[in-house]
């Protein structure tokens, strides 16, 4: 009988997934088995081995059928076959864009996260300033200008995480009222000058 075992069995490509044969017996009680392993990479021909124990790394995405094929060494009405299936997506790519407003040290943050692996389920948001935020799209006001290196750690519901770093500049400059004025004594009237 042929027991196939894979651990995982889903993840980001590139996945890397060791397979085993433990479990798998004869029923001649004594015979020695070979196996035949196919990972179902249809992208190569060299998705296939002999070993007990094998590990294979699938580069890409998509749905794939691992099979093991148990051999008998004394009778081949003994062979066996088992099917399991490895679900390889999309890595997570964490990333954002950002928008410091007009006369202002308030910067908004627009996550724009890659869904196409899985739901983003936590953000972690590092301003570079001690400050922080777990919302998706924070507004965070800077209390000096400067160049800020802000982080965003992104996790999702199939358990990956990512990370990106971007450098965000503030450099507010507050308007400057640039006038002299002219008064004439007893006359009320005022001139001014830019």
């Amino acid at each position: 009988t042929a027991v196939a075992g894979a651990s995982p069995l889903a993840g980001p490509a590139p996945l890397n997934v060791t397979f085993s044969a433990a479990g798998s017996t004869d029923p001649d009680q004594g015979d020695t088995l070979t196996y035949f392993w196919d990972f179902g990479d249809t992208s190569t021909l060299a998705d296939t081995s002999l070993l007990f124990q094998p590990s294979y790394i699938y580069p890409d995405t998509g749905w794939f059928v691992a099979t093991l094929v148990a051999f008998s060494s004394i009778n081949s009405a003994c062979n066996d076959t088992n099917y399991g299936y490895v679900h390889v997506y999309p890595p997570l790519l964490a990333n954002f864009s950002f928008v410091v407003q007009p006369c202002t040290r308030t910067v908004v943050f627009n996550d724009s996260v890659s869904n196409q692996s899985g739901s983003p389920l936590t953000w972690q948001w590092n301003f570079g300033d001690n400050t922080t935020s777990t919302a998706a799209n924070p507004t965070h006001t800077y209390g000096a200008n400067g160049i800020y290196n802000v982080q965003l750690i992104v996790n999702n519901n199939l358990g990956c995480r990512d990370t990106i770093n971007l450098v965000v500049p503030v450099n507010y400059v507050p308007p400057l009222a640039a006038f002299t004025s002219a008064n004439t004594p007893c006359t009320n009237s005022f001139t001014f000058n830019n």
